[in-house]
């Protein structure tokens, strides 16, 4: 490639480089993961759902109580009033809760001069809903908006937090449950398996390549490549209305895995070039072998990928197609800026006394499965039955 067009294509990246870091950061904020928005809104029950929300109130709800949490306990007082007045709750002044609702409240309300009910008929009436089967424990029930459900991972440890200020309550005595934990349960997985996971895998396939490769710069070359890869595929997903959703967290390392094999590809053509015919025509006689096989691979991925786009549910639908531009921007990265870097600088290559004993023990093990082809198919058989 000529240096000068390498030059400018580099101009080019940097200055969509704030673009593109944008995208990739608020790709990777944490979503609303909610069972419910699987499925479209023209699905029937789900249809059926909306409706019903809409006339009788939204359905994500949070429910907690604790030990003590009873008709008799004035704290519960405190700690609803919380939820109803504290700013922690209130997002540009509008509350973040549709509604907020404990059994003490409406034993109140059922007992008051005007419905005129004995307690124990206000202890019926609650019996089975928002009172246990001892008649006294009770719960409050907190009813979250569209921009609280939005908001769920930073609401629900703040109602857990009321609830010990105002409440007394400890962390290990409180039990929350509904659909928003449903929900909540998974942002957190979500978030701990990126956090805990990401750095690790990137440092195993930096790992991988410098042993493929045999060659710092060159392992260096392609995990960038794979890096900048991964973070034009978050950008496209941002900029385009996606959210990291529990599904979409495979998108970051699936385009990285694709992006490393390839790039491993490129180079190794590379270095075979750089041996028959000298480092001056290397880059260009390996990207005239290794673009059509790279081209052709990551387009039948892309195709199965993107077959993903017919189904029913909403996320795998836009899993399918981000995942199917993805690897389409993988490509393009691959042949333009990869070739680019190898030419600016060439790979110095190692004597071919080490090149020959690493290409021994591949063939051996390429080798030793190809002549237990039968045995390994039968025992891999049975694994996935079992």
């Amino acid at each position: 490639m000529n240096h000068q067009r390498f030059k400018i294509i580099l101009l080019y990246l940097l200055l969509l480089s704030p673009w593109i870091a944008v995208g990739a950061i608020g790709a990777l904020r944490p979503a609303a993961n909610s069972p419910l928005d699987w499925v479209d809104a023209s699905f029937a029950p789900r249809a059926d759902y909306d409706a019903f929300s809409e006339r009788f109130g939204a359905a994500d709800v949070v429910v907690i109580s604790w030990p003590g949490c009873t008709l008799e306990n004035s704290s519960l007082d405190l700690f609803c009033q919380a939820l109803r007045e504290s700013p922690c709750f209130f997002e540009n002044g509008k509350w973040l809760f549709h509604r907020v609702v404990s059994g003490r409240d409406l034993h109140r309300t059922f007992s008051n001069f005007a419905t005129r009910l004995s307690d124990q008929q206000a202890r019926q009436r609650l019996s089975g809903s928002l009172l246990g089967p001892d008649d006294s424990t009770t719960a409050v029930v907190i009813a979250f908006n569209k921009e609280g459900l939005r908001q769920r991972t930073r609401l629900v440890p703040l109602i857990q937090l009321a609830a010990s200020k105002y409440a007394g309550v400890e962390y290990s005595q409180q039990h929350l449950a509904g659909p928003i934990m449903d929900g909540y349960a998974v942002d957190r997985a979500s978030e701990m398996t990126m956090s805990r996971y990401a750095p690790m895998s990137s440092i195993i396939v930096l790992c991988v390549c410098v042993l493929c490769l045999e060659s710092f710069y060159a392992a260096i070359l392609v995990f960038a490549t794979s890096c900048i890869s991964q973070v034009i595929a978050l950008s496209i997903l941002h900029h385009c209305g996606g959210e990291m959703t529990a599904l979409m967290i495979v998108l970051p390392p699936l385009i990285q895995v694709l992006a490393i094999a390839g790039g491993i590809h490129l180079v190794n053509y590379t270095m075979d070039a750089a041996r028959d015919t000298g480092d001056r025509t290397a880059v260009a006689k390996a990207v005239q072998i290794g673009w059509l096989p790279c081209v052709l691979s990551s387009a039948t991925t892309a195709i199965g990928l993107g077959s993903l786009a017919v189904s029913g549910l909403t996320a795998v639908r836009e899993f399918g197609v981000f995942a199917a531009f993805g690897v389409i921007v993988t490509v393009a990265v691959l042949l333009v800026l990869l070739p680019g870097f190898l030419a600016w600088r060439s790979i110095e290559l190692k004597q071919q006394k080490t090149f020959d004993r690493l290409s021994f023990l591949w063939t051996w093990l390429m080798n030793l499965q190809t002549r237990h082809a039968s045995h390994i198919c039968l025992i891999l058989n049975q694994a996935t039955a079992d």
